[in-house]
């Protein structure tokens, strides 16, 4: 079994018929599968890969290639000379093993919509940006990104900020002004899990969880039963954070209905909204809505135009002319200011034109994956076909034959006998969430043949362990 670099047993592999230093002599033998024959030499050999480059290198060998009129001046390349791109689906990266035989990984990579890389036409766009100092507000490119987002979104102004995680701190801080004020959240919010806490760390708020539903939202009631600013013994609370869609509950898109109850009751409440909208664009395709819709009932909203989009780093926040005044302060107190950002704004708005409407696509792709996982109709590895809306998906693992780790430690590793079956060598590389949970994204470089890919793959692994032949059981300490 490989986890990075194929390797091979002691017999065919039909494989080997296709590639340039064997497909002019090697044939295989018809009485046993450990046995290769020569076709030039007239002599039958041991199909181990030791064996048959050793034959291919002797004098005897190159001789007869050179009778029969092949040449034989074959170049190997090292390993360190090879470059794995798994975004590259037209020239698949070629992996030597150290017998100097080739072979194709066909790596897929959905850990998370952030991995992907730029594409010419962005990187043309970025080269091209006019620049000027952004911390003088005087470069052109960040001014029209931030112009074109609080339109598309229907706020008063816009600003920009190099991450998602630093989007949603600079809003949290510019809504909480006094140290000791305490903001709702979500417990399995981004905000809440994966930003190392940071509202408490560098603005001192405090922050006070309340459980996430299956489909991303939470008790309204809950929320009114929190709010006591006319407590002396409670910390006031000044704002509601949201997040759309909502990464750990599996890429739920907010209801629209919800969010309109929510802006309801923190309007009575006298409490203001924010929404973590990292993959905003998504919840809108989905439902089939503009963004701006989404965030009617919202005080503030990021946007993060690398996950899901594919720019190399950026996130937009936008709101009111007075909140975005102060988050530009917040900014500066982060070190968040950027002086000539103005290359990568211009890929946060080739991705806004151009990759917004190719979203669809990566709904498609998830649930295309997800499709076959339930048509497996699989008792160690499940999926809720219906709870997969937009790019993101969610697989249960049994925690008997297998959990969360241990499947995506198979999943990024090819056996021989894999290799052999599916004819391809293929890695999928996926995120566990949970001891039972694993996560996988889609996005703008996955392609159709990835998904086919995919598919193939995740179809042989469960089968796999379905039928007890990867079982690995947990070993008591």
């Amino acid at each position: 079994m490989i986890n990075a670099f194929p390797t091979h047993g002691d017999r065919f592999r039909s494989a080997w018929l296709k590639h340039p230093v064997f497909k002019d002599w090697l044939s295989r033998c018809k009485d046993s599968d450990d046995k290769a024959y020569c076709t030039v030499c007239n002599k039958e050999l041991c199909a181990g890969k030791s064996e048959l480059m050793r034959h291919q290198k002797g004098k005897k060998h190159q001789k007869s290639m050179e009778k029969s009129g092949f040449g034989t001046g074959t170049v190997f390349r090292s390993r360190c000379d090879i470059n794995i791109k798994s975004s590259d689906h037209s020239d698949l990266s070629t992996v030597l093993d150290e017998h100097g035989i080739s072979h194709v990984l066909h790596i897929v990579d959905l850990r998370s919509d952030t991995v992907t890389q730029p594409c010419r036409e962005m990187k043309s766009a970025m080269v091209s940006a006019a620049l000027g100092d952004d911390a003088f507000t005087e470069d052109p490119t960040v001014k029209t990104l931030e112009v074109k987002v609080a339109t598309l979104l229907e706020k008063e102004a816009a600003l920009f900020v190099p991450s998602g995680t630093m989007a949603n701190l600079v809003c949290v801080m510019a809504h909480c002004w006094h140290r000791g004020s305490e903001v709702i959240v979500g417990d399995k919010s981004h905000i809440n899990i994966s930003a190392k806490g940071g509202m408490a760390q560098i603005g001192g708020i405090h922050h006070h969880t309340i459980k996430n539903k299956p489909d991303g939202t939470f008790s309204l009631d809950e929320v009114q039963s929190i709010v006591r600013n006319n407590n002396d013994n409670w910390s006031s609370q000044f704002l509601v954070c949201v997040e759309n869609t909502h990464n750990m509950v599996g890429g739920k898109a907010l209801p629209i209905h919800w969010m309109d109850e929510l802006g309801s009751v923190c309007s009575q409440l006298d409490v203001l909204v924010h929404c973590d909208g990292a993959r905003l664009m998504n919840a809108a395709v989905a439902l089939g809505t503009n963004p701006a819709r989404l965030v009617q009932s919202c005080d503030s909203v990021s946007l993060c135009l690398n996950k899901g989009l594919g720019t190399p780093m950026g996130s937009v926040i936008a709101g009111g002319k007075d909140f975005i005044s102060r988050a530009t302060k917040i900014r500066k107190i982060l070190g968040g200011g950027l002086h000539q950002a103005g290359f990568v704004a211009a890929a946060g708005m080739w991705a806004l034109d151009h990759q917004v409407p190719k979203l669809s696509a990566d709904h498609a792709h998830a649930r295309a994956i997800a499709q076959c996982v339930h048509e497996e109709h699989s008792s160690a590895i499940t999926v809720d076909l219906k709870s997969v809306q937009t790019n993101i998906a969610l697989l249960h693992c049994d925690n008997i034959r297998v959990d969360a780790k241990k499947l995506c430690q198979r999943l990024a590793s090819v056996t021989d006998t894999e290799s052999d079956e599916l004819e391809e060598q293929v890695v999928v590389m996926m995120m566990p969430v949970t001891d039972t949970s694993v996560r996988f994204m889609t996005h703008c470089d996955v392609r159709k043949d990835d998904v086919k890919a995919v598919i193939k793959k995740l179809r042989y692994v469960i089968q796999e362990y379905d039928n007890m032949m990867y079982l690995e059981y947990k070993v008591a300490t």
